[in-house]
This record gives structure tokens, C-alpha cells and sequence, in this order.
């Protein structure tokens, strides 16, 4: 299951201009997007071919909602038998697109 969770269309705010206080509020927007969606899975696999603000605020709610995580590029790398163990586990992917990465 691919589920893409839009926080922001803005591209006329570039990543390097979020201070602390905007990183948390999408980061607990985002938790309570997440916690809505899989009220009962405890994984993540993030797609990592965002923008590394993306990535970093999709991290924090992981960890704020206690969620195990891995990145896309490393599922891609284990075999077919460590990923049919995981998937055992209810993993979800979830694409973020945070911002516009034309400055990433």
C-alpha cells in the first residue's frame, strides 16, 4: 500500500527558510495524518527520494507515534524472504512530498 501525504504545496517556500517551530507543527500535523491512517500498524517504510526536510520531519513523527521505520532504499535491498517476514508485521510505505526540493 502507497499512501502520499501532501503537508504543503507551497513552492515558493524553500526547505532552508522552516524554522524549529514550523519543523514541529508539520511534524505533529503529520503525526496526526499518520496516527489517523494506521491507527493499527507500528511501521513505516519511508520513501527516501524526497526532500531531506521531508524525510527529517516524517522521522520525528515516526518517532513521536513510537512507529518502527525503514527507508525505501533499504527494503529494496533486503531478499524476498526478509521482506515477506516484515510485510508480516503490517508495514505501510508512506510517500511524503513536504516542499518543493529545487534546493535540495
Amino acid at each position: 500500500m502507497m499512501n502520499n501525504i501532501i503537508l504543503s504545496n507551497d513552492n515558493n517556500i524553500a526547505d532552508n527558510q522552516f524554522t524549529y517551530p514550523d519543523l514541529r507543527k508539520r511534524c505533529v500535523e503529520l503525526a496526526a495524518v499518520l496516527s489517523e491512517m494506521l491507527h493499527c500498524e507500528q511501521g513505516l517504510i519511508i520513501d527516501d527520494n524526497e526532500s531531506a526536510i521531508g524525510l527529517y520531519i516524517t522521522m520525528l513523527a515516526a518517532l513521536e507515534l513510537e512507529y518502527a521505520f525503514c527507508f525505501a532504499s533499504e527494503w529494496q535491498a533486503l531478499t524476498t524472504e526478509q521482506r515477506n517476514e516484515i510485510s508480516q508485521c503490517h508495514m505501510s510505505i508512506v510517500k511524503v512530498k513536504l516542499l518543493s526540493v529545487d534546493n535540495i
